[in-house]
């Protein structure tokens, strides 16, 4: 097993096996979403080549975004009061009028 000290994700687990393979796999039980970043070595690729292109994998992949999303709590109300305030800005924005009507 590979093990490579500078790989932390949160919740995420990250291991390689036979030196060819590195694996984030994230669960998350409340949405029924799981995320699996797999990565195979290249020929002649240093570690932290590999490191490289396994981190930008994982932040495409939305892994990131999502652990930092779910890392607290947050009530049913607060998420509604997000996605209206969301939902009333997009408003404003499509009500205002564009520099390109003006000229």
């Amino acid at each position: 097993m590979l093990e490579v000290s500078n790989l932390h994700f949160g919740s995420c687990l990250v291991h390689s096996s036979q030196y060819s393979v590195l694996t984030c796999l994230s669960v998350h039980v409340s949405q029924r979403r799981v995320f699996v970043v797999k990565l195979r070595l290249r020929d002649n690729e240093s570690v932290n080549e590999a490191v490289r292109r396994f981190r930008k994998l994982v932040e495409h992949a939305g892994v990131k975004k999502e652990m930092r999303k779910r890392e607290f709590y947050e009530k049913p109300s607060d998420i509604r009061r997000r996605d209206r305030r969301r939902a009333e800005m997009r408003a404003r924005r499509a009500n205002q009028p564009s520099e390109l009507e003006a000229t």
